[in-house]
């Protein structure tokens, strides 16, 4: 009885399994409905777009985009690289992912690596594409020896295991990573494979190992949009997305394979990774094109600016800009006189015309429209400004040994920034002229390797002093650390030893904590609390104020006694104009006067220090008849302590005498006082 039931099952078995069999073969695949279509789409990308996806490109072609087209197609058939920036939403993403189709379809590449920001992005891109081979209509009938397979699958990429024609399996893998696209006897795309990673790791993984034991390599990789912007800010980041897309990248192809590369992206800053590669004096391998939504801007500006305010005006009442738009109309000959548009089909419904959309893009956030629709960003540092990069102030070697300075040398000082869990340090020697030399710099507690950020630092003083309150470890760090700083002497070449004369201590954190180590700390002489307000151009400048009471003024800096809360002499200075004198003398080449140099014959020692000085970035700016540089953080929020500790150095270099030896030699409005003198006169006043 046993053996019959077992007999049965068996017989089951093999039926279910012959049933299964048979559902998994999608056998026939039919034969394409329109071959006279699909035959004139593969010999030009245009075609194909305008025939397989009238809905993702429903207006008319502007003449960027039919050039695109062109190249995009030049690459793909020559094995070129093509770089390409294009305003926000002219549709450059979807022509290159609709053109890695068309590739892959005629048998022109049969492996494509799509690369992005960030893996999650590639993944989408990935998303986009096999959404086209699922449900495009148009493509199911000219290419259903692709889209069947595809389609029977039904969304569950677990079904392409079994999946067979006629016992030739189709091998699909349909994953969020990766697709391959059906073996199929006589398809051109048979078992063409699409790739995708984030620009961080583009080069791990693309290439794929065959059952046979041979690898398959991208022959076609699409580069979307590889820079964010917290990168665009970053000249390291820049530079190492600019060395994967140059060397990584290319390198992927196997030995004398050709291999096309279609970059799409936005310039978000000038002088980022997108606009370096778009310079075809330095990249004219890629081919770059950098296209804008206005070429040329109407030349009657004030019935834009009238345009302007009314429609503004409309939008804070949270009206619509009914009146803006009949305004336009009344004066639409003069104001589009002049004007040359890239894309005239591209307006909203309620617009007259593109000038019109550019315009409104424009109102809304100029520096937006800039960056995003015209690729022309306002400059990270003015271009004649002539600051150094961080590579460039970490190759500011004067050769000296660490702890040996020049004879000439008259004053040092130093600079402590605090943070809650550490104290970031600097000193520096000066001659006269302002020429400095950075002496040492650092962190405390002492860190124990080369790089580290603020918020990562594995010795803090809750590992050091685990038991005290945040304001009793900062005191006892001052006092450690100043005690160590001014015990110290630095030789000179002439066989003089010179000591600290002046400690900054910045006071914008913790004030009260600082004020009481300035009074308690034993060393009241020597140090000071200081702290950076960013005077900007409408302001009034510190060297043009009203000296008051008991104030020393000097140049943008003030040392005032008690006055409020303090009960102590403490320094505000100008944090613009420092760190832009700073950097001025960084800029200055050695030899020079006014020279500011690092110790040493290794730029390696010094690249993070150089990463913080170049933490923020200078915007020139106008207000109340007078330019200022105005200093900002980066997006990234990087570290930028030792930026803080050499102005602050070089603002106790001012106060203790170090003069430049052009500007600062004119004589102040009111000269300034000694601290003897005004300590006298408040006697007298008591």
């Amino acid at each position: 009885m046993g053996a019959i039931i077992s007999d049965t099952r068996e017989k089951q078995r093999k039926w279910d399994a012959k049933r299964a069999h048979q559902r998994s073969n999608i056998s026939p695949i039919p034969k394409p409905q329109n071959t006279r279509r699909r035959n004139a789409c593969g010999k030009s990308l245009r075609l194909f777009l305008e025939t397989y996806f009238p809905e993702a490109f429903p207006i008319e072609w502007s003449a960027d985009h039919l050039e695109v087209i062109e190249k995009t197609q030049a690459a793909v058939l020559g094995g070129g690289q093509f770089a390409l920036a294009m305003p926000r939403g002219s549709g450059k993403t979807t022509i290159h992912q609709r053109a890695a189709i068309w590739a892959i379809n005629y048998g022109l590449c049969p492996y494509v690596f799509i690369v992005c920001a960030d893996a999650e992005k590639a993944n989408n891109g990935l998303r986009s594409i096999k959404t086209e081979y699922e449900f495009n209509p148009l493509l199911f009938q000219d290419f259903p020896e692709i889209c069947k397979p595809i389609r029977e699958l039904q969304g569950v990429s677990q079904a392409a295991v079994k999946q067979h024609v006629d016992g030739v399996p189709t091998l699909i893998d349909w994953t969020a990573k990766r697709a391959q696209l059906p073996q199929v006897k006589g398809s051109l795309a048979s078992g063409a494979m699409i790739g995708v990673g984030g620009i961080t790791g583009a080069a791990r993984g693309a290439q794929v190992t065959l059952p046979g034991g041979g690898v398959k390599r991208p022959s076609l990789v699409l580069v979307d949009d590889f820079q964010t912007r917290e990168s665009a800010a970053s000249p390291k980041q820049c530079k190492t997305r600019l060395d994967t897309i140059t060397g990584d990248l290319p390198g992927m192809r196997g030995p004398g394979d050709p291999m096309s590369m279609l970059l799409t992206g936005t310039v978000i800053y000038r002088g980022d990774a997108m606009d370096q590669l778009l310079d075809r004096k330095r990249f004219p391998e890629w081919h770059g094109v950098r296209k804008k939504l206005v070429y040329s801007w109407p030349s009657n500006e004030k019935l834009w600016e009238e345009y302007g305010e009314i429609r503004q005006q409309e939008l804070r009442e949270d009206k619509e800009p009914l009146a803006a738009s009949a305004f336009y109309v009344g004066h639409r000959e003069e104001m589009d006189a002049g004007a040359v548009v890239a894309w005239p089909a591209r307006k909203l419904s309620n617009e007259v015309s593109a000038l019109q959309h550019a315009f409104n893009l424009r109102i809304a956030d100029p520096d937006a429209f800039d960056s995003e629709y015209q690729n022309e960003p306002a400059s990270l540092v003015d271009d004649d400004l002539n600051f150094l990069t961080a590579d460039q102030i970490a190759d500011k070697l004067n050769n000296l040994p660490k702890g040996e300075l020049p004879g000439t040398v008259e004053q040092i000082t130093a600079a402590i920034d605090v943070q809650g869990n550490s104290l970031y340090w600097m000193v520096v020697a000066w001659a006269d002229g302002f020429t400095g030399y950075v002496c040492d710099y650092g962190c405390f507690p002492k860190q124990g390797r080369r790089f580290y950020s603020q918020r990562e630092l594995s010795h803090t003083f809750l590992t050091a002093w685990p038991t005290l309150t945040e304001e009793e470890a900062i005191y006892k760090g001052l006092k450690e650390l100043t005690d160590s700083l001014l015990a110290r002497r630095w030789s000179l070449e002439n066989n003089a030893t010179l000591g600290i004369g002046r400690v900054m201590i910045d006071e914008g954190y913790k004030d009260s904590t600082v004020h009481l180590f300035c009074r308690t700390g034993g060393h009241s002489s020597l140090v000071m609390p200081a702290k950076g307000f960013g005077v900007k151009a409408g302001d009034t400048p510190m060297n043009e104020r009203a000296r008051k009471k008991f104030e020393r003024v000097g140049w943008n800096w003030r040392v005032r006694l008690g006055e409020g809360n303090r009960t102590i002499r403490h320094c505000a200075w100008d944090a613009n104009a420092w760190k832009t004198f700073i950097h001025q003398r960084l800029a200055v080449q050695l030899g020079g006067n006014g020279c500011l140099s690092l110790w040493g014959e290794q730029a390696l020692e010094h690249r993070h220090l150089a990463q913080h000085l170049t933490a923020e970035y200078p915007i020139r700016t106008e207000g109340r008849g007078r330019t200022v540089v105005e200093w900002t953080l980066r997006p990234n929020k990087p570290d930028n302590h030792w930026l803080d500790c050499l102005a602050m150095c070089a603002v106790g270099a001012s106060e203790q005498g170090i003069r430049t030896l052009e500007g600062e030699k004119k004589k102040l409005k009111q000269p300034p006082k000694t601290l003897a003198e005004l300590q006298v006169e408040a006697r007298k006043r008591a």
